[in-house]
């Protein structure tokens, strides 16, 4: 690691010592597009620099910056060379290079701290290989890869606090769980064994720390209601339909340990009297199976959404 911020510092310098004639300011909307002064999220300082690249600081509005980096013109339209990112609080967000516009070789992210978060090691755009650290220590928690639009795949490890001992090993296929899943004890013995296909999970096993055959149950369920939300309402509720058709419903509510759910609300702007209704409707559902972390059961709060059009609930 003392590796990867030598070289970020050595970048670093090279970039702020060749900055040398201000030339423009560009006012950006929140999407980084050019925009009045008025409505300006950001602002972007463009600084000329030898070999045709261009050095240039975007400043949020408050005037502190948002990010340093290199492009290949004038427009700051293709990404060319390295890139630092900031916080708001003023610390290092993430650093490192960018090539055609695609994210290269090694990214440096940060808490806000200071310490690092993640590191990043990309190949030629395709995919990039992860390591995440706690924010407290020099401890990786989580490795495994990344594809270019930020879905896990492929094999992926966690390990047990402040321990190289793996925890789990996960496969991911565009980000869904799929194939042979293995959690372990910190001892090194295997604790349960899942073989998922799709949706379903085709084999279980699970053990104790003996290496044991025990009863399976999952490591954890998240609550469950006792039938599909959206049938149960379009049945009772004359206007969910309608509502429906319209816009999405967003739910938030309190599964509690022993099934019963409370604090109930629409978070979706909708009809006062339609919403009244669905409120009164939900809050006089059956028990919903609790969620559940190693067969104990917890309250837990859930916020999801009800669509007019969903392939799968």
């Amino acid at each position: 690691m003392k590796k990867i911020y030598a070289s970020m510092a050595l970048v670093s310098l090279c970039l702020s010592t060749s900055l040398f004639a201000q030339h423009d300011t560009v006012y950006l909307n929140q999407n980084f597009l050019p925009t009045s002064k008025q409505m300006a999220a950001f602002y972007r300082v463009v600084i000329d620099s030898a070999q045709g690249i261009f050095n240039m600081i975007d400043y949020r509005r408050d005037h502190s910056i948002y990010c340093k980096g290199q492009y290949s013109s004038s427009k700051a339209i293709i990404k060319e060379g390295y890139f630092q990112y900031y916080h708001p609080n003023g610390k290092l967000s993430s650093e490192g290079l960018y090539h055609l516009g695609i994210k290269d070789s090694v990214w440096v992210h940060y808490y806000n701290h200071g310490k690092v978060k993640e590191i990043h090691t990309y190949l030629r755009g395709a995919w990039c290989d992860v390591k995440r650290y706690d924010s407290l220590h020099d401890w990786v928690f989580e490795s495994g890869r990344l594809t270019n639009d930020g879905r896990k795949t492929g094999l992926w490890t966690s390990f047990h606090y402040l321990s190289n001992a793996p925890k789990l090993i996960s496969r991911f296929e565009n980000g869904f769980l799929q194939g042979e899943q293995l959690e372990y004890f910190k001892n090194g013995t295997l604790k349960r064994r899942e073989c998922i296909k799709g949706y379903a999970k085709t084999k279980t096993e699970q053990f104790d720390e003996k290496g044991n055959a025990v009863k399976y149950f999952p490591a954890f369920a998240y609550p469950e209601p006792p039938e599909n939300i959206k049938k149960y309402l379009s049945h009772r509720v004359k206007c969910f339909d309608e509502t429906l058709k319209a816009s999405d419903i967003q739910y938030r509510l309190t599964v509690k340990a022993d099934g019963h759910v409370q604090d109930i609300d629409i978070v979706s702007p909708m009809d006062e009297i339609c919403k009244q209704k669905i409120l009164i409707c939900m809050a006089n559902m059956k028990k919903w199976k609790p969620y559940r972390r190693e067969n104990i059961a917890y309250d837990f709060t859930i916020e999801k959404t009800i669509r007019y059009n969903s392939p799968r609930e």
